[in-house]
């Protein structure tokens, strides 16, 4: 469901900017998709973003939607001791040849590895003789390791073999291989499903990956690790990542285009700082859209009342450095906060809308002066940054540090 809502949002940012892209009628054959997974650049792609999984894609080099059923289906307990024998012979480093020529048909899409449970039954209907029904049962008892029903059908199979001119022995020989297979076999539709969502989010990834990457983010709220891996791939690849603004950043991520509508780069969501709750972000920028940017920390004081601002919420914003827009000292913040809270408290516990023009004559402006304090040193800012996301957002500390 929450790659459904992922697809589903990335599709809708393009639609805002006027770029119609239907997710259920993709070329199969695009050129930067399977470059993508060619390199295993999957992280946040669907099934294909474990480090194992990357690697396996990056010696597959899949070429074509078949190459991800496969892929998706081979990659579990099992099934995953075929994968390099499927990568040669993928890759012609491998020869191999069939039992008997109708397995050709059956089984050339996967190189002459059994890898679909549809495999067997069609093997057991071509070569043996079964009917669909018959096949469907030697697949139940071959995925239960029921003995006894499994003797019996291979008696049957062998028989059915023979009679189409198939040696006892090549018949032995082919059951056997269907019966190592057949207690890890999959489901072909169901991996095909799996691959068709892993190929839509990799398609879009490729194509389109700040707004694959800002639907993901806002899916993925709360995370923070997951958050520290997206915002690393977003500057892989050389986009920007706006850090958060009381007057620019929105409750959650958003794309930031160009006056081209080209993307350039995400904004980070003020709800996506610890300890600061989504609704309390909502009831200030509410305030913003209403009256307009916040022009200097007592403005927003003035503006929004300690109900929204508490201890937590104003660390928050301090630490992730939310407010130098308003305050670029955040040493001074940090520092008075606890005044900056007693001031905002009994500020609105003693003066009402219209009395605000009058009451504000009377303010000391001079509490809210931060020339007297140093500011923080770069790395006292980037330890604040750390506790606001879990993870280092501008830069990283050990860059500043000669080895």
């Amino acid at each position: 469901m929450a790659c459904w809502l992922t697809i589903e949002e990335s599709i809708q940012y393009l639609k805002d900017i006027g770029k119609k892209v239907d997710i259920n009628e993709l070329p199969l054959d695009n050129s930067k998709t399977f470059d993508l997974l060619k390199k295993g650049d999957t992280t946040g792609v669907f099934q294909l973003e474990g480090q194992g999984m990357k690697e396996t894609l990056k010696k597959v080099l899949p070429d074509r939607f078949e190459d991800i059923i496969a892929v998706v289906s081979l990659y579990r307990p099992g099934p995953m001791d075929n994968i390099p024998t499927y990568i040669n012979r993928k890759q012609g480093k491998e020869e191999y040849d069939y039992l008997h020529p109708s397995l050709k048909e059956i089984l050339n899409e996967t190189h002459g590895i059994m890898v679909y449970q549809e495999q067997v039954m069609l093997i057991a209907q071509k070569l043996a003789g079964f009917s669909l029904a018959k096949a469907d049962l030697l697949r139940r008892a071959m995925g239960k390791k029921i003995r006894s029903e499994m003797l019996a059908q291979k008696s049957n199979f062998v028989q059915g073999c023979m009679e189409n001119k198939i040696s006892e022995n090549k018949a032995q020989n082919l059951f056997n291989e269907i019966e190592k297979f057949a207690g890890y076999g999959f489901n072909k539709s169901h991996a095909a499903a799996y691959a068709k969502i892993a190929y839509q989010t990799a398609f879009l990834k490729a194509n389109y990956p700040l707004e694959f990457f800002c639907s993901l983010m806002n899916h993925d709220v709360g995370n923070f690790e997951k958050i520290s891996n997206y915002c690393y791939e977003i500057k892989r690849l050389n986009f920007q990542l706006f850090t958060p603004d009381i007057n620019k950043s929105d409750v959650f991520f958003k794309v930031v285009y160009n006056n081209n509508k080209k993307a350039i780069g995400i904004s980070y969501g003020l709800s996506a700082i610890k300890n600061i709750g989504e609704n309390s972000i909502m009831e200030l920028l509410d305030e913003r859209r209403k009256n307009g940017k916040f022009n200097s920390l007592l403005n927003l004081l003035q503006r929004v009342n300690n109900k929204i601002l508490n201890k937590k919420v104003l660390e928050g914003l301090i630490f992730s450095g939310s407010l130098n827009s308003i305050e670029k000292n955040q040493n001074f913040l940090y520092q008075n906060i606890d005044k900056i809270i007693n001031f905002n408290s009994s500020y609105h516990k003693n003066v009402s809308k219209d009395q605000d023009n009058l009451f504000s004559d009377f303010i000391d402006h001079k509490q809210f002066d931060s020339t007297n304090y140093k500011d923080c040193k770069l790395e006292e800012k980037l330890t604040m940054e750390f506790d606001s996301f879990g993870f280092y957002l501008s830069d990283h500390p050990s860059k500043f540090y000669k080895t």
